[in-house]
């Protein structure tokens, strides 16, 4: 008996024409691996997106717990990730939040925080030190963020090296990755490969002759009583010893109290202080506010203030409408004369030296 095979049936063409069930399957088969695809895609990036939040969680509460432990370094153990450190103006204030990769936490909590550090923070430990600022009365906690990867380079003369060491150590800088070298030994210091390098320099800037990567610099001029002075920022040093063009300064400015001036040393650039400070300055205006307000109450006729502090109670008056008017312009001297700071700061010795004056600071 003869067999009858069936074959494909073939079109006009001479094509073969797939029948419809197999071309459902085919279709039905690649919607099944497109819908398995994103659906693996959205639950990694669903992780990815959770572990930023939750690290960027970790960071800003270490942060914050930082501010509660005045004078306390700290080392954190965290999972190895970039953190980028953000101050940033706008319409509604100024912003302060980190940002791990592509993300950003809610930057509510830290928004009126004055915290200062390198824009990049690389690796898995943070270091973290809360300093009180004094202008020269108490006004705001200031938050220094650090970690091993960038490297603090404190640089004077050799006569200096001591006090400079001194300083480190007093202001609980040397858990930091700090070293100091002689001015005319800047040879020795070299680029070690380390993520960013921040040189502090006690006396006049010096090019370091060799680039270094994303180096910046801080120029320190100090007035005779070791706590006020000018800070000068050079915001950029790769081009230094090798591009022929010297590093130009950015931005200089007065400062009272070494809080300040820790401030400056921890700062990218001119820039990321002059948005922290701004944020100091907001402090600086409602302590101004708070003491204006108790000098008037100390200074009622109906309190049982002796007449000499309520002189100086007057004489303190006009300093600290100076800071209203002009925040950094308070710390500077002009045409010789002592600043508002200064005077300030010579009023609370007189005060204190009465022994009998109620304290206004």
């Amino acid at each position: 008996m003869a067999r009858h095979f069936s074959r494909p049936a073939l079109s006009k063409a001479g094509q073969i024409e797939i029948p419809f069930h197999w071309i459902f399957a085919l279709v039905g088969g690649f919607l099944f691996l497109l819908f398995f695809f994103v659906l693996i895609r959205s639950v990694v990036t669903s992780n990815q997106q959770r572990d930023t939040a939750d690290l960027t969680l970790s960071v800003q509460t270490i942060l914050l717990n930082a501010l509660t432990k005045p004078g306390e370094f700290t080392v954190s153990d965290l999972q190895s990730a970039s953190y980028r450190f953000v101050c940033e103006r706008d319409a509604a204030g100024m912003l302060s939040y980190v940002r791990i990769g592509q993300g950003s936490y809610d930057p509510s909590q830290l928004r009126y925080v004055p915290f200062f550090s390198p824009s990049v923070v690389e690796g898995d430990q943070l270091f973290t030190r809360t300093a009180v600022w004094k202008a020269p009365f108490p006004v705001s906690p200031v938050l220094l963020v650090s970690n091993n990867r960038t490297r603090y380079v404190f640089v004077g003369s050799a006569g200096s090296l001591p006090s400079i060491r001194s300083f480190i150590q007093g202001e609980g800088l040397d858990g930091f990755n700090t070293f100091v070298a002689s001015s005319s030994a800047m040879g020795a210091v070299k680029d070690e490969g380390l993520d960013q390098y921040r040189f502090v320099f006690f006396g006049g800037f010096a090019d370091p002759g060799q680039a270094f990567k994303n180096a910046t610099a801080l120029n320190v001029q100090l007035s005779a009583d070791g706590t006020s002075g000018t800070l000068t920022f050079y915001d950029d040093l790769s081009c230094a010893g090798s591009c022929g063009v010297a590093p130009r300064a950015q931005l200089t400015v007065p400062f009272v109290g070494t809080a300040m001036l820790d401030a400056a040393i921890f700062s990218q650039d001119s820039s990321a202080f002059r948005c922290g400070f701004a944020k100091m300055e907001e402090r600086l205006n409602t302590s101004v506010t708070t003491l204006l307000g108790r000098l008037d109450d100390l200074s009622s006729p109906s309190t049982n203030v002796p007449q000499q502090c309520k002189a100086l109670y007057g004489q303190a008056r006009q300093p600290l409408q100076d800071y209203e008017t002009d925040p950094l312009g308070a710390f500077s001297s002009v045409g010789g004369n002592p600043s508002a700071a200064q005077q300030i700061q010579t009023i609370q010795r007189r005060l204190a030296a009465e022994g009998v004056c109620p304290g206004a600071y």
